[in-house]
């Protein structure tokens, strides 16, 4: 593999690590108005439900 394929591998594993963290992380405003981190829905969550109800 050359220099540009690692380049490309890595910049895949860093959106896939992001994208996994977002999946774990809870929406912060929710957070601040008082939902406990189980009940608050993911930021991956949310950017799926935005990303389906566009009507682009």
């Amino acid at each position: 593999m050359g220099e540009c394929a690692f380049n490309a591998m890595d910049s895949l594993l860093e959106i896939l690590l992001t994208a996994q963290y977002s999946k774990e992380l809870p929406r912060q405003g929710l957070i601040q108005f008082g939902y406990k981190r189980g009940e608050a829905d993911s930021v991956a969550a949310h950017s799926f439900s935005v990303v389906l109800t566009d009507e682009s």
